[in-house]
């Protein structure tokens, strides 16, 4: 009976460098495939981060009243953004509501809204600028007493939501809103993301894309009215 030839050393080390190859080359196959998977969940976040802003600042600013800048020393641009729905700052509408800050439209306090946006750029949890929103009235936490409503204390005190994480101005400007009187509301122009193009330690991991908002807001208020 004809004896089987086992493998020499030669055969085996060669063997065992080719199935290191192997493995080397599926590890890092497999390892980019969960690094774009990764990215692309950093870059989707950031997407909706953008949308929700968007969604919720649209529908607020779209059913307000009165426009205040507060923040601005031009009266036109500012960092922090607060207004009324059901209001206006005309006191001479004889309701018994009307008060020095205004009236609601309706003639009902109750059924008026005061929201406010400000920029809270430390000690969030993830380091980074958040957007933060507050508001009386209506489907809001505390009951409306005056327009504009500013939070309590400073921004990132009291009650708030979270509207968008990692919140900046956008294209190096300092403000984040403008009033805009040729479309009767305001200008929002800012960015939620992070822009930088790589992670410290990690060259070939892109970061999310930030999202860049441009957008115009027109206001339920008559056309170029000095008094809201």
């Amino acid at each position: 009976m004809k004896a089987r030839r086992a493998f020499t050393l030669v055969e085996l080390i060669i063997a065992l460098v080719l199935s290191t190859f192997v493995l080397v080359g599926l590890i890092g196959v497999t390892s980019q495939m969960l690094r774009y998977e990764f990215e692309s969940s950093r870059k989707s976040t950031s997407t909706n981060w953008s949308l929700m802003a968007l969604d919720q600042m649209k529908r607020e600013l779209q059913q307000g009243s009165v426009l205040h800048i507060p923040a601005s020393p031009t009266g036109t641009i500012s960092l922090v953004l607060s207004g009324c729905s059901n209001w206006t700052k005309n006191t001479t509408l004889g309701y018994a509501s009307c008060n020095a800050s205004g009236c609601p439209t309706d003639g009902v306090a109750a059924n008026a809204k005061s929201f406010y946006y400000c920029v809270k750029t430390a000690g969030t949890p993830s380091g980074t600028p958040w957007l933060l929103h507050y508001c009386q009235g209506p489907g809001c936490p505390a009951a409306f007493s005056s327009c504009p409503y500013p939070p309590p204390g400073s921004c990132g005190a009291g009650t708030f939501d979270v509207v968008a994480q990692d919140f900046y101005p956008d294209s190096g400007n300092a403000w984040y809103f403008k009033r805009n009187d040729d479309i009767a509301g305001v200008e929002m122009q800012f960015m939620v993301g992070i822009g930088t193009a790589s992670v410290a330690g990690q060259p070939n991991a892109q970061v999310a894309t930030a999202q860049h908002i441009k957008v115009k807001l027109s206001m339920q208020k008559s056309y170029l009215n000095t008094l809201d």
